[in-house]
């Protein structure tokens, strides 16, 4: 089923098809029949058209004969096509294209249920909300007499459906991801938002643990390059820290090299040892601050651009509105640290030249080269 097109007729008429035959006797039947010949047959004798063929024959001619307006014969079972569904009291053609979809596919998953059989679904998210998403993705998996195979651009329907399921097509090949760690699956599958498609389907990946992160790494990039990393193939991915792990995991079963940009939160050892584990494929390489003293990006970011003599260019782009006390680097740390996302955004849309962090730059020089 392709998720893509308006291609519900079939499926509607099937069901008002069904429902009639039924919830209706024959007899029922018979009259609905009877009424509607009659209706075909007033139109056919009304007065207008005979009135039409009559006075404006002259006009009704062409291959050097008599034409005349009529209605068309019809077959015995014509009327069905007359009849259609209301939902909620709105005609079927009147209601988003979304529910009709919804509509369409469930009907296609419980046609002969009790049947085996393959079920194909193509890009079915399109058109529809998360939410509606979720029902269609339920009413998929309960039907456990087919096998079922969907292709999709949604990272929301990949990990709800199940990340072990997955395949990945490329270059004529397929990588199953049946081995993924379980915690891993199921992290995904109850938590359906993340990105993982974005890891998967992506020329070279930078995970970072936040917009702050993000909007630091794109503008020093910007800065090196006169271009994002996007516009480079490199896609940087906002992760919640927590969730490095599961990124990682995924990236391991297609051999994918990932940097990943963390803080260091003042024990660089308990870092390394969280990521022995993946660090040692040569597949994923940890950017972090060196100095221990400097376990977030602000004081780190402060720092570079303390020792480049830039220290006086920052506060001055932080505080672009004049409205900012910045008696000292602790207040600037303070006023950094408490808005995050505002600070770096300052970063990002200034022309003025600051430094970043060294770990940053290493960050760049080695997805530019990977």
């Amino acid at each position: 089923m392709d998720g893509t097109k308006k291609s519900y007729a079939n499926y509607i008429g099937r069901f008002v098809y069904d429902s009639l035959s039924s919830m209706l006797t024959t007899t029922e039947i018979s009259q609905i029949k009877s009424v509607y010949s009659g209706i075909r047959q007033n139109m056919k004798n009304h007065k207008i058209l005979n009135d039409l063929n009559t006075e404006k024959k002259d006009s009704l001619i062409l291959a050097d004969s008599q034409l005349s307006i009529t209605i068309k014969d019809s077959l015995p079972d014509d009327w069905l096509n007359e009849i259609t569904v209301n939902v909620n009291e709105h005609p079927f053609d009147n209601i988003g294209f979304g529910l009709q979809k919804m509509i369409e596919m469930e009907l296609a998953v419980e046609k002969n249920s009790e049947n085996d059989g393959v079920l194909l679904f193509e890009e079915p998210e399109n058109n529809l909300s998360y939410s509606n998403m979720s029902k269609l993705i339920n009413l998929i998996e309960k039907n456990e007499n087919k096998q079922k195979f969907i292709s999709t651009h949604s990272s929301f329907v990949a990990n709800k459906i199940g990340l072990n399921d997955l395949m990945l097509c490329e270059n004529g090949a397929i990588t199953p991801f049946g081995s993924i760690p379980s915690g891993s699956f199921k992290y995904f599958k109850k938590l359906p938002g993340y990105n993982t498609l974005r890891l998967l389907l992506s020329e070279k990946v930078v995970l970072v643990e936040g917009p702050t992160d993000e909007l630091v790494f794109n503008k020093a990039f910007m800065d090196q390059e006169g271009t994002l990393p996007i516009n480079q193939g490199i896609d940087v991915i906002v992760v919640d820290s927590l969730a490095f792990k599961r990124y990682l995991d995924i990236a391991l079963q297609i051999h994918k090299s990932v940097a990943v940009i963390i803080d260091n939160d003042g024990d660089i050892d308990s870092l390394l040892t969280r990521y022995k584990d993946y660090v040692k494929d040569d597949l994923i390489h940890l950017f972090y601050e060196k100095d221990e003293k400097l376990k977030t990006i602000e004081p780190s970011f402060i720092h570079a651009n303390f020792v480049a003599g830039k220290i006086s260019t920052l506060k001055e782009i932080i505080n672009i509105s004049g409205h900012i006390t910045l008696r000292d680097d602790n207040d600037l740390l303070n006023y950094m640290t408490n808005n995050k996302a505002e600070w770096a955004l300052r970063i990002f849309d200034s022309d003025r030249v600051v430094s970043y962090p060294e770990y940053i730059n290493e960050a760049i020089e080695y997805v530019k080269i990977k």
